[in-house]
């Protein structure tokens, strides 16, 4: 029988599983064939329902209809982050008894302070987790606002732009969609982090972790910001926005790794924050990055009223 169960590659060549396997792919490449002949050309499998008569109270207006556009992207990015966090979370728990487990360790500084170091490892690596699930949280929210031109371009905003739908009503729309979906991906992120933690022998508190979200979201406004200002100042370019995601990941969380210098972190919102949870947040930086934030917005604004449509 368990022969029948795995492969066992370091051990005997036990080839039932392969059999096995070949010959499942044989029956559902069969079943696939069948049922591709069955159905008509461009159909799906299932027959078609017919839709709505009218459409849904939520599609009041470009917001809800943005939502309703991205609803399927954001929930798995909040999934996914999600997942992402907890699963770091539960490393907690082994790199705290890296130091305050060691007896070598314990016999040089003493256990009280092994452990006071192992918790101080745990918080640095929840830092740097940290800044991942901020970058992480970015994309969601660059993707939703990217939508903008891009919707504009293939014309599916001309129904809005005959109707009296103002400039403002659309950016700011798709503005505060993504500033949404970054918000809420990295909470989603920061609290399973702060959960899966919690299996910890010497867990942190929920509300030590979670200065991990306080601290970043305003990092992930800032970007919503720069993104505010690409959209109107270079609509054609507009993909360069994923420079700030991809250069973060590259100066902060590789940067050690590629011996980048210290003021290149500068260079990205997320490098501007103070090391939370490991410290406490700064919360005058988190005012001034608020604002910093606001004031792009508004310029961006000002550059997309100002400039022509995006036609195909």
């Amino acid at each position: 029988m368990v022969g029948l169960k795995k492969i066992d590659p370091y051990g005997k060549n036990r080839l039932s599983p392969i059999v096995m396997m070949l010959g499942l792919s044989i029956i559902v490449l069969m079943v696939t064939f069948i049922v591709s002949a069955e159905r008509d050309l461009g159909s799906g499998l299932l027959p078609d329902r017919p839709g709505r008569a009218t459409a849904s109270g939520l599609l009041i207006g470009p917001i809800s209809l943005i939502f309703r556009l991205e609803r399927t992207s954001l929930i798995a990015w909040v999934i996914g982050i999600a997942i992402y966090g907890t699963s770091m979370g539960t490393l907690f728990n082994t790199i705290g008894d890296m130091m305050h487990s060691s007896p070598m360790v314990a016999k040089i500084i003493g256990p009280a302070a092994a452990a006071s170091v192992g918790k101080t490892m745990t918080l640095q690596f929840a830092a740097l987790m940290s800044v991942v699930m901020a970058i992480g949280a970015s994309v969601p929210a660059i993707a939703a606002m990217l939508r903008l031109n891009s919707d504009e371009q293939k014309g599916w905003l001309e129904s809005m732009h005959a109707r009296s739908v103002s400039r403002f009503h659309l950016f700011g729309a798709y503005t505060l969609v993504g500033a949404v979906s970054g918000i809420l991906t990295l909470f989603a992120g920061t609290f399973g982090m702060a959960l899966g933690g919690q299996g910890a022998e010497h867990a942190i508190s929920v509300a030590r972790l979670m200065r991990s979200f306080w601290g970043f979201a305003p990092s992930v406004l800032v970007v919503v910001g720069v993104v505010a200002v690409l959209l109107g100042l270079l609509p054609r370019y507009q993909q360069v926005a994923w420079i700030i995601p991809v250069y973060g990941l590259l100066s902060i969380y590789l940067g050690g790794l590629l011996d980048f210098p210290e003021w290149t972190k500068k260079l990205t919102p997320y490098g501007w924050i103070n090391k939370v949870p490991l410290k406490a947040v700064a919360w005058d930086q988190v005012g001034w990055l608020v604002l910093l934030s606001v004031i792009l917005i508004l310029v961006g604004y000002g550059l997309y009223k100002r400039r022509d449509l995006v036609e195909n």
